[in-house]
């Protein structure tokens, strides 16, 4: 039985089609300035507000699906409102840490119809 023949053609269309794909995913947002944001000196067991604007990049509007943090000590709030293109939003998160020293958060932020999350870190050192 001979080997079943590929057609380059095709294999070629679906790596097209593929990339294409995941670019689509990539560059619909634009967080400004940065993903992450570091504090200095900040009170154990006192709530501080950070703000993560973000910009649609798309040509439709998005919405922050789900956030998912690492702990207890990170409470992000965010608005079900559509974010239309070109359009700033923002991520709010309330940190309150537990002890004293350097920390370090990642959160995982979902947007309906986007395939890959957005990680957000924040770095600081608790007194």
């Amino acid at each position: 039985m001979p080997p079943p023949r590929i057609d380059i053609r095709k294999g070629l269309f679906l790596l097209a089609f593929s990339c294409c794909l995941s670019s689509c995913v990539e560059g619909q947002i634009q967080w400004e300035p940065n993903r992450v944001i570091a504090l200095d000196n900040i009170p154990v067991r006192t709530d501080t507000l950070l703000v993560f604007p973000f910009r649609n990049l798309s040509d439709r509007p998005i919405t922050v699906d789900n956030i998912r943090t690492v702990c207890g000590c990170t409470m992000p709030e965010w608005s079900p409102t559509p974010v239309m293109p070109g359009e700033l939003g923002e991520v709010r998160v309330v940190l309150r840490p537990d002890r004293r020293g350097g920390l370090r958060k990642d959160l995982k932020v979902w947007f309906r119809g986007l395939g890959k999350p957005e990680t957000l870190t924040i770095r600081a050192t608790a007194f």
